[in-house]
C-alpha cells in the first residue's frame, strides 16, 4: 500500500500534418538531344521532420532518392517525387517532364517553282515526330551547317545550280541533306536592240514666179 512520492512526466509529440511537397529541378525543361539531370530536394516538415524522399521515373516503382538522376533515353520522361516524415505521413507529389529527342527530322520533299527571276522560294516538306522542326538551312556543298546557320525562314535559291537543304529540330538534331538542282532562274537581263529608221527623201518642186 506504499505509494511513490515522485511523479513521472512524459511528453507526447503529435505530428498533425504531412511534410511539404518536395521540389524537382531539371537541368533543362526544353527539348534537348543530351542527357537531362533531375535533382530532388525535400522542403522540410514542420513537426517530426522528413525521414526520406522517394521518386518514380515514368510511373515505375518508388525508390528512395539518394542522388541526382540522369535521363538519357529518347522520349518524354516523367519524374515524380514525394516526401515521408518520421511518423509516416506522406506529402503531395511533385512532377517534372524531361524532354529528350535523339532522332533527326526527315525532309521528304523539296519543290521549286517552274520559273523565277533572280530568286526563288523552295517549298520544303519536313517532319519531326518529337520536338518538331525548328528551321532550315541551305548550302552548296554536302556538309552539315552549324546550328546558328538555321533560320525559320523558308529556303531560297539565288542562282541556278545544286543546293543542299537541311532541317533542324528544336532539340538540335540536323537532318540528312536533300539535294535539289535549280535550273529555272532567269538571271540574264534582256538585250535592248536599237532599231534605226532609215531616212527617206522626197522630191519637192517649188513653184516659180514670173
Amino acid at each position: 500500500g506504499n505509494a511513490s512520492g515522485q511523479t513521472a512526466t512524459a511528453k507526447v509529440f503529435i505530428d498533425p500534418a504531412s511534410p511539404n511537397v518536395p521540389g524537382v529541378t531539371l537541368s533543362t525543361e526544353q527539348w534537348t538531344n543530351s542527357t537531362v539531370t533531375a535533382a530532388i530536394k525535400d522542403n522540410g516538415d514542420a513537426h517530426s521532420g522528413v525521414a526520406r524522399t522517394e521518386y518514380s521515373l515514368d510511373g515505375r516503382s518508388l525508390t528512395t532518392y539518394s542522388g541526382v538522376l540522369s535521363i538519357a533515353d529518347h522520349g518524354k520522361h516523367t519524374v515524380s517525387a514525394r516526401a515521408i516524415d518520421n511518423v509516416g505521413r506522406i506529402s503531395g507529389t511533385a512532377g517534372k517532364t524531361a524532354l529528350v529527342d535523339k532522332v533527326a527530322p526527315v525532309i521528304s520533299k523539296v519543290e521549286q517553282p517552274d520559273s523565277g527571276h533572280t530568286e526563288m522560294t523552295l517549298a520544303v516538306t519536313a517532319t519531326d515526330a518529337d520536338s518538331g522542326v525548328k528551321g532550315y538551312a541551305v548550302t552548296t556543298e554536302e556538309k552539315a551547317p552549324a546550328l546558328d546557320s538555321f533560320t525559320a525562314d523558308v529556303p531560297k535559291a539565288d542562282h541556278n545550280g545544286v543546293y543542299y537543304i537541311w532541317a533542324v529540330d528544336k532539340a538540335g538534331n540536323i537532318s540528312a541533306a536533300e539535294k535539289v538542282n535549280v535550273t529555272a532562274l532567269d538571271l540574264v537581263p534582256p538585250v535592248v536592240v536599237t532599231v534605226e529608221t532609215p531616212v527617206s527623201y522626197t522630191h519637192l518642186t517649188l513653184p516659180t514666179t514670173a
